[in-house]
């Protein structure tokens, strides 16, 4: 019998977990689908007998290009409608505001990356962020969560040497495709900001 693959799918930007300042190394995301994980995660459940083939199928594509794509299999305004629907946002303290965690702040990293997204592939975004509330607007609560300012810096300051060398790679995973992967989701979220 075939084994088949485990996949754990992410865009291979947010994957890698880049980071924006100094400070911020390995703070944006859980690392739950970063490629050296990933590949640990395998061995181990191979070590113990179990399903060993673990996989991001989405590793090499941004997520404007996840995005892309999927307006190119169902129609611009079918994944307009069915991307808006998912769930990006990295926080669900506003529900202390008596706001649903299921609405987006819009300010985060996984919001601006969402946005982005939207942009690259041509898509509407039709989210709600609790940002572009025209009432009754969290602003001390989004000043505290916005990554406006850290993927400002981090856009105009380019990708370093130093910051691919922070991703801790696997041997199986070339630091070029990580470079590749990186400078064409900036240019996603350069998108933001033109």
């Amino acid at each position: 019998m075939e084994e088949l693959p485990l996949w754990i799918p992410e865009n291979g930007f947010a994957s890698l977990n880049l980071p924006l300042t100094a400070d911020q190394r390995g703070s944006l995301s859980t690392r739950t689908t970063h490629p050296l994980f990933l590949e640990r995660l395998a061995a181990l459940a191979s070590a113990a007998g179990a399903h060993a083939q673990i996989e991001n199928p989405l590793a090499g594509m941004t997520k404007g290009e996840m995005f892309r794509r999927v307006g190119e299999l169902v129609g611009h305004d079918a994944a307009s409608g069915f991307l808006s629907a998912t769930h990006s946002c990295g926080h669900t303290g506003h529900r202390n505001l008596k706001i649903s965690p299921l609405r987006h702040c819009g300010v985060c990293f996984g919001c601006l990356l969402r946005h982005a997204s939207f942009l690259a592939a041509g898509l509407p975004d039709q989210t709600s962020y609790l940002s572009t509330r025209t009432t009754d607007r969290p602003d001390d609560y989004l000043r505290s969560k916005s990554m406006e300012s850290s993927l400002r810096a981090f856009l105009a300051r380019g990708i370093r040497t130093r910051d691919l060398a922070s991703l801790t790679l696997p041997a199986t995973y070339p630091t070029a495709a990580a470079r590749d992967i990186c400078e064409r989701a900036i240019v996603e979220l350069e998108l933001l900001f033109s």
